[in-house]
């Protein structure tokens, strides 16, 4: 029976990951960019240099690629979403030192490539926490490091935040509100950093902080809300009832939405 259940979760990670390929455009257009100062800490930290060799787990449509890319490192990007990388290659355009292969880490693992670092901005965690770090070790060199970048929402204490948590326990609650975090940014933060000095296989994890500001207009966070992967998989009714009451909310207090996050980088020596 526990192993139903594994399988089935398994399944449902593996079909919810699928669902940013369909939005690519929404998901290019909504997802914000990641800080300048947390690849500088991450270079900094890892001491890589543009002769080094860079795996990019999740590229999505390219926010941190281009940040590696424009600093003149050779990455190697790969991405299971096709019409991802199509727009990733767009953005990357200006570089010539950056391929994108539609590929997952699983299947990549099995060949004989050794990289510097592998780096992923909010993608790792869709790779089963059974085999995401042996995967991730066994494509480093000896002393390689790995690299995840994670946003988190951070609450604020005002009226359009307690509207929107209403809209949420009303409509679908059985999602999450994402201005609603029931754990704090450290809670959250210390939590993967256990996560990964408990894997066995990477060691020294050094954290670099940023917040990032990103401005909405009603239709952008709607657009934005659809690439959440747990909208998504809402009924298509509840989807529109949702969309349509979070709609008329931001319109009602100006039209302008302000998300706050943390931009946090988890870097970690290979064992």
């Amino acid at each position: 029976m526990e192993n139903q259940i594994k399988d089935g979760s398994v399944k449902m990670m593996k079909d919810l990951k699928h669902t940013f390929n369909d939005i690519a455009k929404y998901y290019d257009q909504t997802r914000p960019t990641y800080p300048n100062q947390i690849f500088e800490d991450i270079i900094r930290l890892t001491k890589i240099n543009t002769e080094s060799k860079l795996l990019e787990v999740g590229c999505g449509t390219g926010q941190a690629t281009v940040q590696f890319a424009r600093k003149g490192f050779n990455l190697h990007a790969i991405d299971i979403g096709e019409n991802l990388i199509e727009i990733a290659k767009q953005n990357c355009k200006p570089f010539n030192n950056t391929r994108f292969e539609h590929i997952s880490l699983e299947e990549h693992a099995k060949t004989n490539n050794q990289y510097d670092l592998i780096f992923s901005a909010c993608a790792f965690h869709w790779i089963p926490v059974e085999i995401r770090y042996e995967l991730a070790s066994k494509v480093l060199k000896d002393n390689g490091h790995l690299s995840i970048i994670t946003l988190i929402v951070l609450n604020d204490d005002n009226s359009i935040s307690s509207k929107l948590d209403k809209i949420y326990k009303d409509i679908a609650p059985e999602i999450s509100a994402p201005l609603n975090n029931k754990k704090s940014p450290e809670e959250q933060i210390l939590k993967l950093k256990n996560e990964i000095e408990s894997s066995s296989f990477f060691k020294n994890v050094s954290i670099s902080e940023s917040i990032i500001e990103t401005q909405y207009s009603s239709e952008e966070y709607i657009k934005l809300l659809q690439t959440f992967s747990n909208h998504r998989n809402l009924h298509v009714q509840t989807q529109k009832l949702l969309y349509d009451k979070i709609f008329e909310l931001i319109e009602s207090t100006g039209g302008i939405f302000i998300r706050k996050q943390k931009c946090a980088a988890l870097t970690a020596t290979k064992i």
